[in-house]
């Protein structure tokens, strides 16, 4: 079985012999969760973890002040001098400009014999009323350095899965694509344990690319207040592209970002708006940089 992306990636993920077959896929899982080279990848479906479990537990409520919203984590492997990975915690940027005060509460979890539960934790935001968060100039996004206590449940998801044109482009992403987005809908979870709900919609804007021209385009998802921030991101089974199906792979990256709803005349819409993973790519440049400086 072949582990490929049109990117540049390839690797195998053999079915045989056993000893091989267990190596690759110990490859391929340090690969998807935290080194992989391209933002894009068609992988063994069996060889691989789940990735909606992924971003599952890896987004998080944020809250604040009467106000709530949806950050997720992902993991830098460039972002860090000393070769190590960085975490980053990305939203939406009206998510933290709506918490007043210089820190937050992000609702993470726990895991024990017993189940998961919540694990709540203070996150500094602000320096005397001075945002730390990034910003994007033109976007609504920000992003902030995270640490993840020990004890939370947690599974790291590189910044490298990231979409990209090429991605789009060469994987026949476009209107009509089912996606799939996690959030906390009017500050609710899926449980008491605080896990994020998964929605799922279709692509409906056209074109995508070039992203440096189209940098919003909405999905059919109705977006309610505490659900902005979220990932928006693709899991297809058996997926076709270059004219044919591909039967036993998955295609699972990050398109963007969830950051607003659509209203007409004072009327919700069933659309959210989407920003595109390349312009998180710029804000996590500028988070990586500013590390830099301070070295």
């Amino acid at each position: 079985m072949q582990l490929k992306s049109k990117d540049g990636f390839l690797g195998r993920c053999d079915r045989t012999p056993r000893v091989e077959r267990t190596r690759r896929a110990i490859h391929c899982a340090v690969v998807f969760l935290l080194l992989a080279s391209v933002p894009s990848l068609v992988v063994a479906a069996d060889e691989m973890p789940d990735f909606v479990e992924v971003l599952m537990r890896s987004t998080f409520r944020i809250q604040g002040t009467g106000k709530c919203g949806t950050v997720f984590v992902m993991a830098d492997p460039h972002g860090s001098a000393d070769g190590g990975m960085s975490l980053v915690m990305l939203t939406a940027a009206h998510v933290l400009d709506s918490i007043s005060g210089d820190s937050a509460t992000v609702v993470l979890r726990a895991k024990s014999s017993d189940g998961y539960r919540p694990l709540p934790r203070r996150l500094g935001i602000r320096r005397q009323g001075r945002p730390l968060w990034a910003r994007h100039p033109k976007l609504d996004l920000a992003a902030l350095p995270i640490d993840i206590p020990r004890e939370a449940d947690f599974v790291p998801v590189s910044t490298n899965l990231l979409a990209s044109d090429s991605s789009l482009e060469n994987f026949e992403i476009g209107a009509g694509y089912e996606i799939f987005t996690l959030g906390f809908p009017f500050c609710s979870g899926a449980n008491d344990a605080e896990f994020p709900i998964l929605r799922s919609g279709h692509v409906a804007g056209f074109p995508l690319v070039p992203s440096s021209e189209y940098p919003t385009y909405f999905v059919d998802v109705a977006v309610f207040p505490g659900g902005s921030g979220g990932p928006v991101f693709i899991r297809a089974r058996n997926p076709t592209y270059d004219g044919g199906v591909h039967l036993g792979t998955d295609l699972q990256f990050v398109l963007g970002i969830l950051t607003k709803r659509w209203v007409a005349e004072k009327e919700s819409v069933q659309l959210g708006e989407v920003v595109q993973a390349m312009y998180l790519k710029e804000l996590l440049s500028q988070v990586a940089g500013a590390r830099a400086g301070k070295r």
